[in-house]
C-alpha cells in the first residue's frame, strides 16, 4: 500500500511540475506578445 501511495504521490507531483512550466511558458509567451503595445497604440 505504500509503495502505491508514493507511486501517485509521484505522479501528481509529477504532473503538477508539468503544470506549472506549462504555466510558466505560458505567461512568458504572453509577455513577449506586443499585446500591451497594441492597446497603447490603440489608447
Amino acid at each position: 500500500m505504500a509503495r502505491q501511495l508514493s507511486q501517485e504521490e509521484y505522479i501528481k507531483k509529477k504532473e503538477f511540475q508539468l503544470f506549472g512550466k506549462d504555466l510558466c511558458q505560458l505567461q512568458l509567451e504572453l509577455l513577449q506578445q506586443p499585446y500591451d503595445n497594441q492597446l497603447h497604440m490603440i489608447n
